[in-house]
């Protein structure tokens, strides 16, 4: 865009208060008249009331320029005033819209900026901007129109020292050129030192509770501090630059006016001019060096602004979400079947994230979708969600291609639960309306109880209007989620793509919300990405994603029976000791706050340093992880298992009793000794078995109680027993 057209774009936001904008330059321009008044009273004062000394043209001189200054005073204040109204009307203006515009801006854009450089955008390049437009035009009006007058004044009295004193004008346009490109290259360096100056403090802020647990305030405080002298050498460089620039116009103008007063002198004394003559010659010269300053300074100030215009131009003229969509059509959803083929998306020309992928999510399914990180699986929710564009290939819901649909529309229909929810200060109401404009209180109740956020809601003295905070900084991690679950459930979507949301809920929501999501699945097309056991075990259907791939598919036995891509996923994200230890904390502290109880039991596997000897310590790690996986299958929905180390196992069971444990020692024993593990054969006195039922909270750590139970188990031969919870501390 050129320097014209970006002038003519900004200057539209003074339009809608032309007619204010044309009285302040109209004041400005008499006021400007009024003062290049003074110099020829005071030539009349000089060579005629003072040498005739004539009192009546004194008095009525002095009247005239009392009058002059007040009328001068008063107009100066009202055109200040409505300048001052027009700029802060068209900063509003223009802040809403490029708040707007960054709003509507793709979700790649704002991967790319720091919120610190949108945040320098919205408020110093908007107000640089507008000062910029607002200065110009009665810039050349005024000054120039000052400088016009003074000119013909001037050449009236005294041609060649006019002349004289327009040869200063090439000397202005060399030093204003040789420091404007300079200024603008500190301006820019100056934007983007602020820019990650704010996003600093917007990310530090935000993870205070981070820095605060690892000690780091120091630390941050000296790294902000490198940011901060950065910050101070670059203004210095540009004060520095701004100072030389005055310093050296005031050099060229003073010396040239020392030359001017000798001139002058030396045709007074010639007798070819009067004192008065050269004192209104001396201020009008005088006054001329103001519009020719005010000139070279909005030279200096257009190059430093127009890089400001240019980062607002980035923003409203990059294509917004509903420019992409223009023509689209209505989303109309018969069933709500979801598919996509040959679909492939690159963040980058080197970055494929998904490959040539064609699959399907049927109607009033529940469709689970299981990966390492990285696979792709939150991007092909975005992708379906439009907050990115497939490189290749399509996404269709009931057929219509979601390229050629009306983003809104399509965000109506497809719901999403994601990981990063947010919360924005304000009450619990709030957030959970929030979007919903059409929706009532009583709806954000149903919606809350849906959500398992009720209970928590109510206990609060201010209930729904409870304030959230910051980001919810006043409600824990589980509590915030349910929140942000309820505002997606009162959308109520027709498809609803839940990403990891059980992740930070205690076991009760998250059977709440397993509950929630089975009854949704039979009216709904639900999409989960899920690490959850919980999840993926209830699941129609789950689908593994392998580097950017679907490479398995089909119900949760079934995959682990195949013994492929999912059964490899399985064990390392839920067979693993850690899982299986955060899984029992959890179970710990709902029997000391719920008063609820859980069994644990250990399984040692005798032959294992026999076969440890005969056949390497390899093989025999690899049959105590089939003998987790067998252990593992004959347990039920909620259970677990994992290996504790070499020849033992932990099982966890929660909510059974005592004669409930003894019956699960029988039919586990039943099941292995009948089955053979790995081809290979179990007898009954090769396994010991012991557990313990836990109703309190007798151990303070996970850690305290399987060591109790590997303890007792050291003292036992050839035995299956439970033991009371308080024998074992």
């Amino acid at each position: 865009m050129s320097n014209f057209k970006t002038l003519k774009k900004y200057h539209a936001y003074l339009l809608p208060f032309l007619h204010f904008f044309l009285i302040a330059v109209t004041f400005d321009v008499i006021i400007t008249l009024l003062g290049l008044t003074n110099p020829m009273l005071t030539r009349v004062l000089f060579d005629y009331a003072y040498q005739y000394k004539n009192l009546t043209l004194l008095n009525v001189t002095i009247i005239a320029i009392v009058v002059t200054y007040f009328l001068y005073f008063f107009l100066n204040i009202v055109s200040d005033y409505l300048q001052i109204y027009i700029g802060q009307e068209a900063n509003a203006t223009l802040t809403s819209d490029v708040f707007y515009a960054i709003q509507c801006l793709p979700l790649r854009f704002h991967q790319e900026k720091s919120a610190g450089d949108l945040l320098i955008r919205i408020t110093d390049n908007v107000g640089s901007t507008i000062g910029m437009v607002m200065g110009i035009l009665p810039t050349l009006i005024i000054q120039g129109g000052k400088f016009v007058i003074i000119l013909l004044i001037a050449f009236h009295m005294n041609p060649m020292l006019t002349f004289l004193a327009l040869l200063s004008i090439p000397l202005y346009i060399l030093e204003t050129k040789f420091y404007a490109s300079r200024l603008q290259d500190v301006e820019q360096e100056s934007i983007d030192t602020d820019s990650k100056i704010f996003s600093r403090m917007q990310e530090r802020l935000a993870g205070i509770k981070l820095i605060k647990a690892f000690g780091q305030e120091r630390a941050e405080t000296l790294s902000f501090g490198n940011l901060i002298r950065r910050r101070y050498r670059i203004h210095v460089k540009g004060k520095v630059l701004d100072v030389l620039r005055t310093f050296t116009n005031s050099i060229t103008l003073q010396m040239w006016s020392v030359f001017l007063t000798w001139y002058l002198g030396y045709h007074v004394v010639q007798g070819n001019l009067t004192i008065g003559e050269i004192v209104a010659l001396m201020l009008y010269l005088d006054q001329m060096g103001e519009p020719i300053g005010a000139f070279a300074g909005l030279a200096t100030s257009w190059k430093t602004s127009l890089v400001s215009m240019n980062r607002l131009n980035e923003v409203l003229d990059y294509p917004s979400e509903a420019a992409l969509e223009a023509g689209g059509k209505e989303l109309s959803l018969a069933e709500g079947s979801v598919k996509t083929e040959h679909l492939t998306f690159a963040y980058g020309p080197d970055n494929e994230i998904l490959h040539d992928i064609d699959v399907k999510f049927p109607p009033h399914f529940l469709t689970a979708i299981v990966g390492a990180s990285g696979s792709g699986k939150t991007t092909l929710a975005n992708l379906l969600l439009r907050f990115f564009d497939a490189t290749k290939g399509v996404i269709l819901i009931d057929e219509q291609n979601i390229s050629e649909v009306r983003i809104g529309s399509l965000r109506n229909r497809v719901g999403m639960i994601a990981q990063e929810y947010a919360l924005f200060d304000g009450t619990i109401l709030e957030n959970i309306l929030y979007g919903n404009p059409d929706k009532t209180f009583e709806d954000a109740v149903e919606a809350s109880k849906l959500a398992a956020a009720y209970d928590f809601i109510m206990k609060s003295p201010e209930k729904f209007d409870a304030q959230v905070g910051t980001a919810g900084s006043f409600l824990s991690g589980g509590q915030r989620q349910r929140i942000a679950i309820a505002r997606t459930l009162l959308k109520n979507p027709e498809i609803i793509v839940f990403d990891e949301v059980t992740a930070a809920l205690d076991p009760e929501s998250e059977f709440h919300i397993q509950e929630v999501v089975n009854k949704l699945k039979m009216t709904k097309t639900i999409v989960i990405i899920a690490h959850r056991l919980s999840t993926i075990k209830t699941a129609d259907k789950i689908m593994v994603l392998e580097s950017g791939r679907f490479v398995e598919e089909g119900k949760f036995e079934d995959l682990l029976e195949k013994k492929g891509a999912f059964y490899r996923y399985y064990w390392k994200q839920f067979g693993g000791l850690a899982i299986f230890r955060q899984q029992l904390a959890l179970e710990m502290e709902r029997a000391a706050r719920y008063q609820s109880h859980f069994c644990i039991s250990v399984c040692k596997y005798l032959p294992y340093e026999t076969i440890a000897k005969k056949e390497g310590l390899e093989a025999a790690d690899d049959f105590m992880v089939e003998l987790d996986y067998a252990i593992k299958k004959a347990m039920r929905l909620g259970d677990n298992s994992s290996v504790l180390e070499s020849d033992t196992i932990l099982i966890l069971l929660p909510e059974i009793t005592e004669d409930q444990m003894h019956l699960f020692f029988k039919r586990l024993i039943g099941v292995l000794t009948t089955q053979p593990v790995n081809k290979r054969s179990i007898a009954e006195n090769d396994i010991i078995l012991i557990g313990t039922r836990i109703s309190k909270k007798p151990f303070r750590t996970p850690e305290e109680l399987v060591n109790a139970l590997i303890k007792r188990l050291t003292k036992l031969k050839q035995e299956t027993a439970v033991f009371d919870e308080e024998t074992l501390l």
